[in-house]
């Protein structure tokens, strides 16, 4: 699976919209554009950006204490760094 294809996933997922993502994390909504596309890959910033996003939703869906809102956080960062590491 490609970074673009796990973005569109979790945005689903959480029925986020591009509004929400901009508004919670500040990357700007052509970027966001530019990532689902594939025409761009993110920032580690950005990656960092987008880790605390999704670790956060899932804190909210699954009620997850500090810890484990922190190894979530970690294991997104993780995830997205291995991908945009990745020529898929």
């Amino acid at each position: 699976m490609g970074l673009d294809n796990y973005l569109k996933g979790k945005i689903a997922l959480y029925s986020l919209s591009y509004r929400d993502i901009e508004k919670k994390t500040g990357i700007a909504r052509g970027n966001l554009s530019n990532y689902l596309s594939g025409k761009s890959k993110p920032s580690p910033s950005t990656i960092r950006k987008l880790a605390i996003l999704f670790a956060t939703q899932d804190k909210e869906q699954e009620k997850l204490d500090d810890s484990q809102y922190n190894d979530r956080r970690f294991l997104y960062m993780i995830v997205l760094t291995e991908m945009v590491g990745r020529d898929d």
